[in-house]
């Protein structure tokens, strides 16, 4: 090998910024070159959680709509915290995405064999560009990791949920990684993009900008279908009596967790009141209370029985829940992704505060301005009271900030996202 081509590889696998941009811009060739050909775009959906499968639906519902693209579904588990253990391990737990999309109208791959150990390898796809569920390799095997895809495939990203923490989650140490070797970014809002970008010049100036693109959610398309939906969740039927949800926070750390705080006196007083009441626990939260040492296994199992043997209390560990949202009456939330979602019903949510200090603007212009605010059982009571009796003093000001804050492309996010990966595909952007 001559001393250039030593050169070359040493910058490919020893400095970052590089490497990156190298097999990025071989990625961006192979597709241009591929369109010169009319081959078809090659997208694949590396799916762990269906629970948040509404921010990429519709995206997958264009591509699919669209003939020029071929469509491939990879079911994965997922690396969950373990008490001890935290995320240094390599046992890998379904949540059922590989039953949930067994069906779907496309190629649909497990992508891991439960009694081997082993992991599908995206490569032999051939993928043009893949969309990961969340930003962190940390709960992936290495095989999935964005350093690793990106060496043949461009990654995309929409994120999970509208960001509301200061220290955003996707921006958080362990997620850097994923977003240096992201190569498109759709954000929900013009906040958003602003702050896709305000991070990661941060930590990789040579990132291309433009390709943050200001898309709209995928979660708000197609909502029309829901607004009279009904829900079998619901132990009473015909929306007979006063419907609450209850959302608390996934983790303690943060100061913005009231589940204990909540748990006992929410429950007791639907029941005290024959109200339909549903406790929707974040898909992390039972095993993150464990090993935050606030609830024990027997403690999670006595719960769930409570729910189960309630006549009008249910816990909602369900996969879709957007019927279940539309035909509620009010959402009771700490910090949650769902609360952006419940906006758009139109419905009022309360606020259960601790501190606003992990509120970053959008939060403060959006989440606590549409909401009643309340920092103790009693305050709380009240404002349930209020809203049972058919007073809603902030509902036009929840409609006049979704107005304001909000971003809806004319023809959906979906639709929006598939375009624009289809004019990077031919060279566009």
């Amino acid at each position: 090998m001559n001393w250039k081509k030593k050169i070359k590889y040493f910058l490919l696998d020893k400095i970052n910024p590089y490497r990156i941009e190298y097999y990025k811009k071989q990625n961006k060739e192979k597709s241009y070159k591929k369109s010169l050909r009319k081959e078809k775009i090659n997208i694949v959906f590396v799916c762990h959680r269906p629970a948040i499968w509404g921010y990429q639906k519709t995206i997958f519902e264009a591509c699919i709509s669209d003939i020029d693209f071929d469509v491939t579904i990879v079911a994965i588990p997922n690396k969950k915290e373990l008490p001890q253990a935290g995320l240094l391990h390599e046992v890998y737990e379904s949540e059922g995405a590989e039953e949930y999309f067994k069906e779907y109208p496309c190629r649909v791959i497990n992508g891991y064999n439960y009694e081997t150990h082993e992991w599908f390898d995206l490569k032999e796809l051939k993928p043009d560009y893949v969309f990961f569920q969340t930003p962190y390799n940390i709960c992936r095997p290495k095989l999935y990791h964005s350093k690793e895809v990106n060496k043949f495939a461009r990654i995309c990203y929409v994120h999970y949920g509208l960001s509301m923490l200061k220290d955003q989650c996707v921006f958080k140490e362990f997620a850097k990684e994923f977003f240096q070797y992201c190569s498109l970014i759709f954000a929900e809002t013009e906040y958003h993009k602003r702050s896709y970008k305000d991070e990661i010049i941060k930590y990789n100036s040579r990132f291309n900008f433009n390709n943050i693109f200001l898309s709209g959610s995928p979660v708000f398309d197609n909502l029309k279908p829901y607004k009279d939906a009904e829900s079998s969740l619901w132990r009473h039927r015909n929306h007979e009596n006063f419907r609450i949800i209850w959302t608390p926070r996934w983790s303690t750390g943060e100061n913005n967790c009231n589940f204990l705080e909540y748990k006992d006196e929410l429950f007791g007083y639907a029941e005290n009141n024959n109200y339909d009441f549903i406790f929707r626990p974040h898909p992390q939260a039972f095993l993150n209370y464990i090993a935050e040492d606030i609830m024990s296994e027997a403690d999670i199992e006595s719960l769930k029985k409570d729910y189960t043997n309630s006549k009008n209390c249910t816990l909602d560990l369900s996969k879709d829940y957007l019927a279940t949202l539309y035909s509620s009456d009010v959402l009771i939330s700490d910090p949650s992704g769902i609360d952006f979602e419940y906006l758009l019903t139109g419905k009022p949510i309360i606020y259960t505060k601790k501190s606003d200090e992990w509120a970053n603007d959008f939060a403060k212009n959006v989440f606590i301005a549409a909401s009643y605010v309340v920092t103790n059982w009693d305050e709380l009571q009240k404002t349930l009271e209020m809203l049972r009796n058919g007073n809603d003093p902030m509902k036009k000001k929840r409609a006049e900030i979704v107005e304001k804050y909000f971003y809806f492309p004319e023809n959906g996010a979906g639709y929006t996202i598939k375009e624009l990966i289809k004019r990077d595909f031919y060279g566009k952007n």
